[in-house]
């Protein structure tokens, strides 16, 4: 559509969509790329995540298409990588890049409460015998560059055009819309365990947040020792009963700004049960481990028994298997005549006399590993239950 410089302009208008931010939903579209999906109850709107490598490159890309003007920006860029960029960040996707329009390009559109929106507006394939004025709304946009913020809860759509005008004064407009979302802190703060954190060991947690990568997120725990890893969180209280606060930021206008907080009750380790052990030593991995002998049991294997483990047997509520030592024992024999013996041990080792009664028993005798006394990696002191082994 050809326009007169004199001609009315129609401005359009920032019209909120929803009074509250829906929670989003990730699909996949492509190896490559994820975007994150706003429901609201005008339509469905497609978001990208926002890939931090891929936006600064981008950046770069969006300055050469305003520093200069090429007509065809495919020969300012590497088409393949610029594409998958742009195709990433934009409202629409797949850019044509032969056509002349304009576009939005923002870091990320979920934003906090009280914090700005930035997005740049950037005209494709732009002649360099025009001149180009960005409107949204009614307000004349300098360099390319909307910034806004709100205050109010919900998803808001704006829109505005490009005005072209060349050396004769003949106007074309390109039209563009965008979409961001305001909405309170929100960081998402899970554990396997839900609301609990075992103290002196490893409690994997994930971290995320609407609008940042988990690179941009950076955690403080109280009560806790905390360690980064690909998968998340490597947090391990200190002292058992005392909580664990979880606090969430990351970085907005240059300032950290708090994103959510989660508090986690500290838990003893569970009670371990406890076996006698066979040391063993692989010599293809260079590893050593615990053969577990319990029940009946050859005296052969018995009498190659070194010591008292005890182990976790709900493995399925860590990602490492928690650590516990075993202090002391009692280990006791009964004779044909019922007369009982009892001998200690002040470690996890069987002592050389304990070995020495171990080697006179016989088909279908038994010795009872008894107060045994166990210590884990969260400072805390058990008495586990007895060990009953019957020669075969």
């Amino acid at each position: 559509m050809k326009l007169n410089k004199i001609s009315i302009l129609a401005f359009a208008t920032i019209l909120p969509l929803t009074a509250i931010a829906k929670e989003p939903k990730t699909v996949l579209v492509s190896q490559s790329f994820e975007r994150t999906q706003f429901v609201t109850d005008e339509d469905d709107i497609l978001e990208p995540a926002f890939d931090e490598a891929a936006y600064d490159s981008l950046c770069s890309h969006v300055s050469i298409l305003k520093a200069t003007n090429e007509h065809n920006t495919a020969d300012t860029m590497d088409e393949e990588n610029g594409n998958r960029m742009i195709d990433a960040q934009t409202e629409e996707a797949p850019i044509d890049y032969t056509k002349k329009q304009a576009i939005v390009v923002h870091k990320r559109s979920h934003v906090l409460r009280g914090n700005y929106y930035v997005a740049d507006i950037v005209m494709l394939n732009r002649d360099p015998n025009c001149t180009y004025t960005t409107f949204v709304g009614k307000m004349d946009i300098k360099d390319g560059r909307y910034r806004v913020r709100n205050n109010a809860i919900g998803t808001y759509k704006y829109s505005g055009f490009i005005q072209e005008t060349d050396k004769k004064g003949n106007v074309q407009l390109y039209r563009f819309t965008g979409t961001y979302t305001v909405a309170e802190p929100d960081a998402n703060i899970s554990s396997k365990t839900m609301d609990v954190l075992f103290a002196g060991t490893s409690n994997e947690v994930e971290v995320s947040a609407p609008g940042f990568s988990t690179s941009d997120l950076r955690i403080a725990v109280s009560n806790a020792v905390t360690v980064k890893t690909s998968k998340g969180w490597d947090i391990r209280p200190m002292l058992v009963d005392k909580p664990c606060i979880v606090s969430v930021s990351a970085k907005i206008d240059g300032k950290e700004t708090i994103v959510g907080r989660k508090q986690f009750k500290t838990l003893p380790l569970p009670t371990p049960t406890a076996f006698l052990s066979e040391r063993i030593y692989d010599l293809t991995s260079y590893e050593a481990y615990d053969k577990i002998v319990d029940g009946k049991e050859d005296k052969d294997s018995l009498l190659k028994s070194k010591k008292i483990v005890a182990k976790c047997e709900q493995m399925e509520l860590f990602s490492k298997e928690p650590r516990y030592k075993v202090l002391e024992f009692d280990m006791k024999f009964y004779d044909r005549k019922g007369h009982e013996m009892v001998l200690h041990s002040n470690s996890d080792l069987i002592t050389d006399e304990m070995r020495e009664a171990m080697n006179k028993l016989k088909s279908g005798d038994c010795l009872y590993i008894t107060n045994i006394a166990s210590k884990g990696a969260d400072g805390m002191k058990r008495m586990l239950s007895p060990i009953e082994v019957t020669v075969k």
